[in-house]
């Protein structure tokens, strides 16, 4: 999955020497999490929540309404941007995007183009809506969570078992995080069962795992299943 099928096109953007009036007036206008600041067609920062939280007068401060209005008609946008944005490219995973907003703690990314050309955005919410597509998030079914040796057949084995039910996988993720070295972590969203078929199923899946955590929600309901 690429950033150019995530990304949203619509840009909303300022120049560095507009003030922060008229930032925080577009920001608002616009329910727009970022702002793109831009010298001479040039991408030189961006405008965020936390920029504008940075920049803003407290209420305790001595001024009154016209006073805060004149102060904050004479600070420019690139006095409070973040110069410097990070962006990400059109070919970008949206995995790789996701870890670089995690890892700058940053909300949102320009996109360019080959040509460094800012063609979009990408943002944190984008990357939840990615989630839940590749998750099965819109799949009535189940949710199947366990923790099986990190070797050849094991999640192949689980499948199996699936597929005797005539269930469908819709997604597989794994990971190794808080798990002892040799074994790993899944969970794997499941559909098609019979709901009068998935206790059986689900006996046959513990039996090869030491515990399994199970969210159904067709029955809206939770929990580990018992030997």
């Amino acid at each position: 999955m690429l950033v150019k099928n995530w990304m949203n096109k619509e840009i909303r953007s300022i120049s560095a020497d507009d003030t922060i009036e008229q930032a925080a007036k577009l920001h608002k206008d616009n329910n727009t999490g970022v702002l793109l600041v831009f010298d001479n067609s040039k991408l030189v920062g961006v405008v965020a929540d936390r920029d504008f939280d940075r920049a803003s007068v407290s209420e305790f401060l001595p001024m009154d309404k016209k006073e805060i209005q004149n102060f904050l008609s004479n600070i420019k946008v690139k006095q409070i941007m973040s110069p410097h944005p990070l962006t990400v490219t059109l070919e970008h995973t949206m995995d790789e995007t996701a870890e670089i907003l995690l890892k700058h703690k940053i909300s949102a990314a320009p996109v360019v183009n080959d040509d460094g050309k800012v063609v979009g955005i990408i943002n944190r919410n984008d990357i939840m809506q990615f989630l839940m597509s590749v998750t099965g998030g819109d799949q009535i079914g189940y949710q199947l969570n366990f923790t099986v040796p990190d070797k050849a057949g094991c999640i192949s084995e689980i499948i199996n078992i699936i597929k005797n039910y005539d269930g469908r996988v819709w997604n597989i993720s794994c990971s190794y995080h808080g798990v002892s070295y040799g074994f790993r972590n899944v969970s794997m969203r499941v559909y098609n069962v019979k709901h009068e078929h998935i206790q059986e199923l689900l006996k046959y899946v513990k039996g090869k795992t030491s515990e399994l955590y199970v969210v159904d929600y067709i029955q809206n309901s939770r929990g580990f299943v018992k030997d």
